[in-house]
C-alpha cells in the first residue's frame, strides 16, 4: 500500500540506444493454456470459445527492454515508477556506466547510481551516489509528493548527487536514508550515526509522506531518543517526517540474520517481515521470547503508526523459512513472500493453523489480517530444485505484483492448471494478481518468465494505474527475450542489470 517498495538488452555504455523487443506472450489465465493470449479472463473466469489469439502484445508480454553493463559486476537494482509513468532505477555498479549522455563511476571504484527514464525509456537525468570507501544500494521508495526516497549503506562518507554524510569509520557499515526529487536534485539525507554499526535494509513511506526504515545496528543508534543494544544485533524501526526529522524510533530484541522488509497500510500502520536466528521477542514481555529452531526462521509484525506493538506471528521450524518482502494490500491484508523447505512448515498459529510442504526449496506467499494478525491462508510455488520470492508491489490499481526466480517449473494454480515451464537455468518470474480474499491469492492475471542459460533474477517490479510492468534484475548470461529475437549481452567476467516493461 505504500508508496514504494529476460531480456534484450542495449548496452548503453556503447551507445546502441533503445531496444524495441515486441512479443514474446505470457501465459494468461484462462480455460484454454495452450494458444489462446489475448483476453483470457483477466477476472479469472473461463473465456467463451474462440477467444482469438492476440495481433496486438498480449497481457504480460515483455515489449522493450534495457541492459546496463561493463566488464565489472552490477547486481543490486531498485525500480519504481512515478505518477506521470516516468521510472526511477537505482543500481549498484563497479567501474564507469553510460547513462544517456551522463558518465557515472570511477574505475574499480563501487557506486550506486540513481536515474530517471521517461515513459518511452529515453534516459532524462543520471547522479552517482559515492565517495568515501564503498557503498551498497538497500531500497527505494516513490514519494507522493515529489521524487523517491532512497536507503543505502557506506563506509567513511557518501556524495548523494552533491549533499556529503560522513560516519568516519572506515571498518563498519552505517545506515542513511535519503529524498531526492523528480529532477534527480536531492533534498536531505540523514545517516544512521552512534557508536558500533548500523544497517539499512528496506524503506517504505506512508500515504501521508512519512517514511519508515528498517534494519539492525549494533552498540547506539542515535536516532530521536537514541537507541542501545549492548554488543547484540538488534532489529531497529524508524520513523522519518517528510523533511527527514526523526518521529521516533524503536529496538526490538529480534537478531536479525538476513533480510527485513517493511511496508505501510492505508492508515499508517507498519508492516515488518524478516528473519532471524536465536531470540525473538518484540511484545514488551507480554508473551515469553520465542528461539528459532534453525537458522533461519521467519516473523512477521505490525505496530500502529507511533509504533506501539499490535500483533506478531513467527514461522518456526526445523526447516529454513526466509520471508523477504511484505505488502499491505488495500483491503488491510498483510502479504508475506520469501521461500522455505521442509515438510509441514507452520505459517498458522494454534488457533489456524496452516503448514506447507515444500517439494525442493518453493516459493511462497502466506497472508495475515492486518488488524489482529489472523492468519488467512499460504501458498507454496516451485518444484525439487530451487525457487524464490523476491518482491511484493501494488500498482496502485488494488493488483498484486509478484516477482523472483525459479529454477523448477512452477504451477500457477492449485488445480493443475497453467505453469511456467523450467527452463535452461534460473529464470526469473512475474506475476500479476487481482486483489487477494480472505480464501487465497487473487486470480492471476498472467504470469511471465524471463531468461536463459546461467542465473537471472528478478529483485524489484513496479508499476502504476495503467502503466506498464517493470521488472530489473541481474544476469551473468547472455539470453534471447522469449518470444523475440533480441539477444542479451554480457560482459565478461561479470554480472550486468537488465530492465524490461511487461504489457500490463
Amino acid at each position: 500500500m505504500s508508496m514504494r517498495h529476460l531480456v534484450s538488452c542495449v548496452a548503453l555504455v556503447t551507445g546502441l540506444g533503445l531496444l524495441h523487443a515486441v512479443g514474446g506472450c505470457a501465459v494468461v489465465v484462462g480455460a484454454d493454456f495452450g494458444d489462446r493470449t489475448l483476453g483470457e479472463g483477466s477476472d479469472g473466469v473461463d473465456p467463451p470459445d474462440g477467444t482469438p489469439s492476440c495481433d496486438a502484445p498480449c497481457p504480460g508480454a515483455p515489449s522493450r527492454a534495457l541492459w546496463f553493463g561493463n566488464k565489472a559486476t552490477q547486481d543490486e537494482v531498485r525500480v519504481t515508477v512515478g505518477p506521470s509513468g516516468e521510472v526511477y532505477v537505482a543500481l549498484d555498479a563497479s567501474g564507469q556506466m553510460a547513462y544517456g549522455d551522463t558518465t557515472l563511476g570511477e574505475t574499480n571504484r563501487r557506486q550506486t547510481h540513481l536515474f530517471q527514464l521517461d515513459t518511452s525509456l529515453e534516459h532524462q537525468w543520471a547522479i552517482g551516489i559515492g565517495g568515501g570507501i564503498d557503498h551498497r544500494l538497500a531500497d527505494m521508495a516513490l514519494h507522493p509528493t515529489d521524487g523517491i526516497v532512497l536507503a543505502g549503506n557506506f563506509k567513511w562518507d557518501v556524495d548523494i548527487g552533491g549533499k556529503v554524510i560522513s560516519s568516519g569509520d572506515w571498518v563498519y557499515w552505517e545506515g542513511f536514508v535519503a529524498r531526492v526529487d523528480a529532477s534527480g536534485n536531492p533534498i536531505w539525507a540523514v545517516p544512521l550515526s552512534g557508536a558500533g554499526e548500523s544497517v539499512a535494509h528496506s524503506v517504505a513511506v506512508a500515504p501521508d509522506g512519512t517514511i519508515v526504515l528498517v534494519g539492525w545496528f549494533r552498540g547506539r543508534l542515535d536516532a530521536g531518543a537514541g537507541l542501545d543494544s549492548s554488543d547484540a544485533r538488534r532489529l531497529f524501526v524508524v520513523k522519518f517526517g517528510q523533511d527527514g526529522d526523526v518521529r521516533w524510533s524503536k529496538r526490538f530484541s529480534v537478531s536479525p540474520s538476513h533480510s527485513v522488509g517493511v511496508d505501510v497500510g492505508p492508515e499508517g500502520e507498519i508492516a515488518i517481515a524478516g528473519t532471524f536466528n536465536g531470540s525473538f521477542d518484540i511484545d514488551d514481555d507480554e508473551q515469553p521470547p520465542l528461539d528459532s529452531m534453525a537458522d533461519p526462521n521467519g516473523y512477521v509484525f505490525v505496530l500502529d503508526p507511533e509504533g506501539n506493538f499490535r500483533w506478531a506471528q513467527t514461522q518456526r521450524s526445523n526447516s529454513v523459512v526466509f520471508p523477504i518482502d511484505v505488502l499491505v494490500e488495500s483491503d488491510e491484508r498483510v502479504l508475506v513472500t520469501g521461500y522455505f523447505l521442509g515438510k509441514d512448515v507452520p505459517f498458522g498459529d494454534a488457533a489456524h493453523p496452516l503448514t506447507l510442504t515444500a517439494k525442493g526449496q518453493d516459493a511462497f506467499l502466506a497472508a495475515y489480517d492486518l488488524e489482529d494478525g489472523t492468519p488467512q491462508w499460504a501458498r507454496a510455488y516451485g518444484g525439487e530444485a530451487d525457487d524464490i520470492g523476491f518482491r511484493l508491489e501494488s500498482d496502485g490499481a488494488g493488483h498484486v505484483l509478484w516477482c523472483g526466480a525459479h529454477r523448477s517449473s512452477m504451477d500457477l494454480t492449485e488445480d493443475g492448471g497453467p505453469r511456467l515451464e523450467q527452463g535452461e537455468g534460473r529464470e526469473a518470474f512475474v506475476f500479476k494478481f487481482t486483489p487477494s480474499s480472505d480464501d487465497g491469492p487473487g486470480p492471476l492475471r498472467w504470469a511471465s518468465s524471463i531468461g536463459g542459460p546461467g542465473d537471472q533474477s528478478a529483485l524489484d517490479v513496479a508499476g502504476g494505474p495503467g502503466t506498464p510492468i517493470y521488472a530489473v534484475g541481474p544476469t551473468n548470461h547472455p539470453f534471447t527475450l522469449k518470444g523475440t529475437d533480441a539477444a542479451i549481452s554480457v560482459e565478461d567476467n561479470g554480472w550486468d542489470v537488465w530492465l524490461v516493461s511487461f504489457v500490463p
